[in-house]
């Protein structure tokens, strides 16, 4: 489980695409992708590699087919290379357990990567 305050941090990140482009994280929340669910998840707790415009367009390539300025918009939000990830990032920090998916499967916990609480 991750902790209330990286709970609230995460929807805080959701929040700031909201503001850097209302129709970008649209597209983002609505482009589906296998663990995470959605683009824009993956996005907030573990980021994305976009340190190559080959990189960047492979993860375009998964953008939801939209309007030219849903794309725009979402691949703005995917340059905040501050926000990318930073649930993981922040946990990191703190200690905390890193999600390497969104949801888990019904009757099963989050899968989870350098876990205290598991042996």
């Amino acid at each position: 489980h991750i902790s209330p305050s990286l709970a609230l941090l995460h929807e805080i990140d959701h929040s700031i695409a909201y503001k850097i482009s209302k129709l970008g994280a649209w597209n983002l929340s609505q482009s589906l992708i296998p663990h995470f669910d959605r683009l824009e998840e993956k996005r907030v707790i573990a980021g994305f590699d976009i340190s190559t415009p080959e990189k960047l367009e492979e993860v375009k390539e998964k953008l939801k087919d939209q309007s030219p300025e849903a794309v725009k918009g979402a691949v703005k939000i995917l340059l905040n290379r501050d926000a990318d990830g930073l649930e993981n990032k922040t946990a990191k920090i703190l200690d905390e357990s890193q999600r390497v998916n969104h949801h888990a499967p019904p009757g099963h916990e989050f899968v989870m990567v350098n876990d205290p609480n598991q042996s």
